[in-house]
């Protein structure tokens, strides 16, 4: 919270439950499609917060899919999560993740 105490919002102005932290690096989601083919989708962390993770690529995951989130830099953010939206955003898509084990729970 202290970053958004910083910039004058307040819980009921932010709604968010874990502040979100610009990160930039290169990220793997590993899926499988609706024909049980396991797929790969390289993309790039935008943001990450303590429940979640935001990914730019260049095509969708269909929202509730169940996906690896893998890094080779920072292991630390690599885990399970399922697709909460999937948004186009011009000629890309932002993927919004959401860990099933929150960062703060895992060590």
């Amino acid at each position: 919270m202290g970053l958004f105490m910083r910039l004058g919002l307040t819980p009921a102005t932010n709604s968010r439950l874990n502040e979100r932290i610009p990160i930039r690096g290169r990220v793997t989601l590993l899926y499988f499609d609706s024909k049980h083919i396991k797929r790969y989708l390289p993309g790039r962390m935008r943001n990450v917060s303590g429940s979640g993770i935001l990914v730019e690529s260049l095509a969708p995951i269909t929202v509730g899919s169940l996906v690896y989130v893998r890094l080779r830099k920072v292991g630390l953010f690599s885990g399970m999560a399922r697709v909460r939206h999937c948004d186009r955003r011009r000629w890309k898509y932002g993927i919004g993740l959401q860990y099933y084990i929150q960062l703060k729970n895992r060590f």
